[in-house]
């Protein structure tokens, strides 16, 4: 009678027990996804003001080192550009980004003649899958180009009004290791 609650224990145990494949650590794929920001530009009137003469063009370059590693060379598969812009100052703009390599060679340029209204906020994204743009991986600076248009009376800003032009944007890298 004692053998009964032995057997029933053992046989308890061994339909509990499974073979672990531990093999399967080597189908294992690291995906780690990283965001940074990237860009922060806010201009006010006096940016675009010299005394009694507007500026209309306002140009920026900027260094985008997110390749320029390893990682940014082996294991970066696709690229997340999100750009947040909100003009609250009452004039029309033209905005230009050009991302360029090392020797300012022109690698993409999605992001052209952006009309930028008065008193606008607005998103632009864009999916870079680098197997179908391996170029993007070369790219070392960002060129920002930002025009104002001209009012039909010819008044100039008032540069004492505090009204900004916000450009943000944030780069997102999807790796596999």
């Amino acid at each position: 009678m004692k053998k009964l609650p032995l057997l029933f224990f053992l046989l308890l145990i061994s339909s509990c027990i499974k073979n672990l494949d531990l093999n399967q650590i080597n189908d294992l794929k690291l995906k780690p996804v990283m965001q940074a920001p990237f860009i922060n530009i806010e201009l006010g009137h006096n940016d675009f003001v010299d005394g009694t003469t507007e500026i209309n063009d306002f140009s920026k370059k900027i260094l985008f080192d997110f390749m320029n590693n390893s990682i940014g060379k082996n294991n970066v598969r696709k690229v997340g550009l999100n750009f947040t812009i909100s003009n609250k100052i009452k004039r029309d703009f033209t905005l230009n980004i050009r991302f360029l390599d090392e020797n300012n060679l022109l690698i993409f340029d999605k992001f052209k003649n952006i009309s930028i209204a008065p008193e606008s906020n607005f998103t632009k994204k864009e999916l870079i899958y680098l197997v179908n743009n391996p170029e993007f991986k070369d790219v070392t600076f960002v060129e920002i180009d930002l025009k104002m248009k001209p009012t039909s009376d010819g008044a100039i800003l008032d540069v004492s009004d505090t009204a900004k032009l916000k450009i943000n944007s944030t780069v997102t890298l999807y790796t596999t290791f």
